[in-house]
């Protein structure tokens, strides 16, 4: 929870302007950047209002819903998408600059009543340094796919593809992609599930670094941990 700007809020405040998304689609949590107002998606679509009128000033699309907001990087909004792609678009005006399939496969299947990817970009696009982080899949049996892209570009720094397969092939327990992921200390966290969560890869080739007998990857647990089972 360290996602924060300084700013100051006024001690009383006042309805500016409300937006009200189309029947049936849900949104993500809003970004803002340069006067826009970005949101994410039930139905796909990345749109961005004005930050001072709440009107909309353009759509972009993907094939799938989007359960996080998009990330702002500079010029660029990166969003994950549950059609197992990641896009990037000009924050300014919506154009598409490139596009990445984390899904190792196109294929389709109900989630939760919409059509999504078997691998979708569940939990977001993090981005640090000029690098594009995000992770592919839902469940471990069918595979789980980190990525680091190179943000202005969509090229694929490293992946890593086997972190649902901990077992091998044969035996698919591993790391689920259920959360959103996090940068910290030199470590990229992913919420994994409930065999090993957080999964803590190296940012710098994408090793896991914690195993079924060490969850924490060589570090100690932080203190006031709570153990459920």
């Amino acid at each position: 929870r360290s996602a924060a700007v300084e700013v100051d809020v006024p001690a009383k405040v006042k309805l500016a302007w409300e937006y009200r998304p189309p029947d049936g689609v849900d949104t993500t949590a809003p970004v803002t950047a340069g006067g826009l107002v970005f949101v994410g998606g039930s139905d796909g679509v990345v749109r961005a209002l004005d930050a001072k009128g709440g009107q909309c000033r353009w759509k972009a699309y993907t094939a799938g819903p989007m359960q996080f907001p998009p990330t702002v990087d500079g010029p660029r909004l990166l969003v994950g998408s549950g059609d197992g792609w990641i896009y990037a678009f000009a924050a300014a005006d919506g154009k598409p600059l490139w596009r990445f399939r984390a899904a190792p496969a196109e294929r389709k299947i109900s989630v939760y009543g919409r059509l999504a990817s078997t691998w979708p970009v569940a939990g977001g696009v993090l981005v640090d340094d000029g690098v594009a982080y995000a992770a592919a899949g839902i469940a471990s049996y069918d595979g789980t796919h980190v990525y680091a892209l190179d943000a202005a570009s969509g090229r694929i720094r490293w992946q890593y593809n086997t972190s649902g397969h901990l077992f091998g092939e044969d035996r698919t327990t591993g790391v689920s992609v259920q959360g959103p992921l996090l940068l910290h200390d030199g470590r990229l966290y992913l919420a994994g599930g409930n065999v090993i969560s957080p999964a803590v890869y190296d940012p710098a080739d994408g090793r896991l670094l914690n195993t079924l007998s060490d969850e924490w990857g060589g570090q100690t647990p932080p203190p006031n941990t709570k153990w459920e089972y």
